[in-house]
């Protein structure tokens, strides 16, 4: 008996369906404990040496919508400069954003879009992905006050440096 193409992607829409489901699982069960390679599904934080890799500390690029935070901006700065409760924030946010597209990326391997449908999964993970640093910088930014400088920053030095503009009586121009 021979399938139609209709039949076949049907196939592996549902297969698709099935194995993101099974994913899903054994990473929520992995992400209470900050172990196993999907440290990023279902409300994981992510763990250490995450925050500490090279894309561990993204930028923020867009803030949360006002449902979630009704604060100051922090568009342009990195997850490791914003306060925890604005984290929490932006991490609710992109749960709330990665679930829409994972709805999408369902939607479109039922009506046999599979590449649609892998490329919806692909920017949905990215959602969880940041959605997981933004916790992991939430936990180790509590309890630090975000207004003030860290202590190893210098001062800002207020003599004028190299170009004079200060008050010691040496730093005119000689000619």
């Amino acid at each position: 008996m021979a399938r139609t193409e209709a039949q076949i992607l049907q196939t592996i829409a549902t297969a698709y369906a099935e194995l993101a489901a099974l994913k899903g699982a054994k990473g929520g069960a992995q992400a209470s404990t900050g172990g196993g390679s999907d440290w990023w599904a279902t409300g994981g934080v992510a763990p250490e040496r995450e925050l500490l890799s090279d894309k561990g500390d993204p930028l923020v690029g867009k803030d949360p919508h006002q449902k979630y935070w009704d604060g100051p901006s922090m568009v342009g700065k990195r997850y490791s400069e914003c306060p925890s409760d604005y984290l929490g924030a932006l991490a609710s946010f992109k749960d709330y954003c990665a679930n829409l597209k994972s709805k999408d990326a369902e939607k479109l391997a039922e009506s046999g879009d599979v590449e649609g449908a892998k490329a919806k999964a692909k920017y949905a993970d990215y959602d969880r992905k940041d959605a997981a640093r933004a916790r992991g910088w939430a936990k180790r930014n509590e309890g630090r006050d975000m207004s003030k400088p860290k202590a190893d920053e210098p001062a800002p030095d207020s003599s004028g440096g190299d170009f004079g503009g200060g008050t010691d009586p040496d730093d005119e121009i000689p000619f």
